[in-house]
C-alpha cells in the first residue's frame, strides 16, 4: 500500500525540500529479519523513485503479509502504487519553491 501526503493544508514548510517516505512493515510480514530484510529493500526502492514525487512529499509505503518477496517484485508494486497516484491525480509534476529561480 502506497499512500501520499501532497504538498499545501500545512505542509508549506516541507515545499522546498525533497520528497521523503517512510515504511511501516509489521508482524504479519514475518520474523524480526524478514521484516528488516523487506524494510532495506523498500527503503533501496523508494529512494530510486523518490524523485519523480513533488519536492516536500511524505510517501508512506505499508508493507503486507507476503511482501518478503524479491527486489523486483517490491519495485513494480511501489511502482505500481506510484501509477495508481498519478492516474489518479494526486501525483502531479513537481513545483517550483518561492523565492527560487527558474532560468
Amino acid at each position: 500500500m502506497v499512500s501520499l501526503l501532497p504538498v499545501g493544508d500545512g505542509a508549506e514548510r516541507l515545499s522546498c525540500h525533497g520528497a521523503r517516505a517512510g515504511v511501516v512493515v509489521g508482524r504479519p510480514v514475518g520474523g524480526a529479519v524478514v521484516r528488516s530484510r523487506v524494510k532495506r529493500r523498500l527503503r533501496e526502492v523508494l529512494r530510486a523513485r523518490l524523485a519523480s514525487v513533488p519536492a516536500g512529499s511524505l510517501v508512506v509505503v505499508r508493507a503486507l503479509a507476503g511482501a518478503d518477496a524479491p527486489y523486483a517484485q517490491l519495485d513494480a508494486w511501489v511502482g505500481s502504487g506510484l501509477t495508481a497516484l498519478t492516474r489518479a491525480g494526486i501525483l502531479t509534476s513537481p513545483s517550483t519553491c518561492p523565492g527560487s529561480q527558474t532560468p
